[in-house]
């Protein structure tokens, strides 16, 4: 069986983990996409938050959507309700 991309979609829950000492989580939903210049994929991803973004989050360019699939230590994606690992 393949494994689902954790490259975002829409729709897709984002749980992000920041801190050092402190941990915490920011929860948010992706709504939209940026494309990029040179590519034909999603360069970035833009997410509604439920909390309070982190502090890298950039709202005008979201977060990178290869961040987001390779960084499994700070981001989970949670799609059709089930965690991609």
């Amino acid at each position: 069986m393949d494994r689902e991309s954790r490259i975002p979609k829409i729709g897709d829950v984002i749980i992000k983990r920041t801190g050092g000492n402190v941990f915490r989580r920011h929860v948010g939903l992706v709504y939209g996409f940026h494309k990029g210049e040179w590519s034909a994929r999603d360069e970035s991803a833009f997410i509604m938050w439920s909390t309070d973004p982190p502090l890298d989050y950039n709202k005008e360019y979201g977060y990178y959507c290869t961040n987001i699939h390779n960084l499994r230590n700070e981001f989970e994606v949670i799609r059709n309700g089930v965690s991609i690992p």
